[in-house]
């Protein structure tokens, strides 16, 4: 007596694909007494999957006669807690299973995972521009690192990179990848450092802030962090507050420091934590011996002095600017921005030939004999925030850093 229903992983029109509650598919052959070297052909389902392999392991077999596939439709047979209902489908046959608490097995074949390694080496070149400074970075071989990107193609099925002249430049897929990518390191990442929140300080911590706050409230714990947390590297980043979210948001760095100004405050922030470090006393810059000489006057009569005073903003970011016009809006006019310079020691150079006037920082010593107006306007006053994400607030790493900036804001 032949046995049936017993799955099997032969390909062709001779394999009945069914699929069971669940979605898989089994391989189901049925050999007759008559034609025991031959299987009937059965309609084939759709595939779900061009390149899926199935392979089912039985439960339990059902010895059936030759007569049970031959006439009519035969009376479901059960096997064990499977029940085959069995019916003839243009001159084929056609099987149903129907599962009551059937255990089966499947081994699906694996989908390639594209390893993080070469989505590393990807997201270098993105950064970096050209595959020589991707090798200069990793110490591989251009051999290599080319190799490994390829590999990486391969994985995901598409082109990642394009040839432009004696250069790699990213497709468009390879963007998107790279775009994926950079979520998906810092993922794994963020492991360890959630399985240990109270582990000893390990790890690289990337910091971006502006010029000011790295010089006044960065520099001065530096020294004494790096000998007390030797396993923490600290990498440094110069950046306004538009370039700061930029990169929180590309996940290029873990910590950022953004400002406003009262009168202009900044966006929710709502992808991150923002925490309020302390708050500067910022006022206007004057030339020295200027005429009329507006030290020591009242707030009416240096905004008068102001009106026809050109103003010096910075470049990188419409905060100064923003501030600027507010304080003047108090006295019924617009202000006149001049220049746009980043670095307040060029500002200070400017203000003090003449150029113009501008916002500056009460903590920052000067350098020139330029004279700055304390305007008593806390809507010239710059907010400081500590941008981070939950999960590294929490990491022991950049724990440590974001105490040490909050002894800064205290001190």
């Amino acid at each position: 007596m032949p046995a049936v229903a017993t799955p099997s992983p032969i390909k062709g029109s001779r394999a009945a694909r069914l699929k069971d509650l669940h979605g898989a598919r089994v391989r189901i052959m049925i050999n007759t007494a008559a034609n025991n070297s031959r299987s009937h052909a059965v309609e084939e389902l759709p595939r779900r999957s061009a390149s899926g392999r199935d392979s089912a392991t039985p439960n339990c077999t059902k010895p059936m006669a030759p007569t049970t596939i031959t006439g009519a439709s035969p009376a479901p047979e059960v096997c064990g807690d499977t029940v085959l209902v069995i019916s003839p489908v243009n001159r084929a046959w056609s099987f149903g299973v129907h599962e009551r608490n059937t255990k089966l097995s499947f081994m699906k074949s694996e989908q390639s995972i594209p390893s993080s390694k070469r989505l590393q080496l990807l997201v270098d070149l993105e950064r970096l521009g050209t595959m020589s400074a991707v090798t200069a970075e990793t110490g591989l071989a251009t051999s290599a690192v080319s190799q490994q990107l390829k590999t990486l193609e391969r994985e995901v099925g598409t082109a990642l990179l394009q040839a432009d002249g004696r250069l790699v430049r990213l497709t468009p897929a390879g963007r998107v990848l790279a775009e994926r990518a950079r979520g998906i390191l810092t993922a794994l990442q963020t492991i360890p450092r959630d399985l240990a929140p109270d582990g000893e300080p390990v790890g690289t911590v990337r910091l971006a802030a502006s010029t000011t706050s790295l010089r006044q409230r960065v520099l001065p714990w530096l020294p004494a962090f790096t000998r007390r947390y030797s396993k923490v590297r600290l990498e440094l980043i110069e950046a306004e507050p538009r370039e700061v979210v930029d990169m929180m948001g590309q996940h290029r760095i873990d910590i950022g420091l953004v400002y406003d100004f009262a009168s202009a405050p900044g966006p929710a922030y709502e992808d991150f934590i923002a925490e309020h470090l302390y708050t500067l006393t910022w006022g206007v810059l004057v030339p020295p011996a200027s005429d009329p000489d507006p030290a020591g006057a009242s707030l009416p009569e240096i905004l008068e002095y102001l009106r026809e005073r050109q103003w010096i903003t910075s470049s990188r970011g419409p905060e100064d600017e923003a501030a600027i016009q507010s304080l003047t809006a108090s006295a019924g006019y617009r202000a006149r921005v001049q220049h746009r310079v980043d670095a307040l020691d060029v500002v200070e150079s400017f203000v003090n030939i003449g150029l113009g006037v501008a916002l500056f920082p009460a903590s920052r010593p000067r350098m020139t004999p330029a004279v700055l107006l304390d305007t008593d306007l806390a809507s010239v006053h710059q907010r400081i925030f500590a941008l981070t994400r939950p999960a590294w607030a929490s990491w022991p790493a950049g724990r440590v850093v974001l105490e040490n900036l909050r002894s800064m804001a205290a001190a």
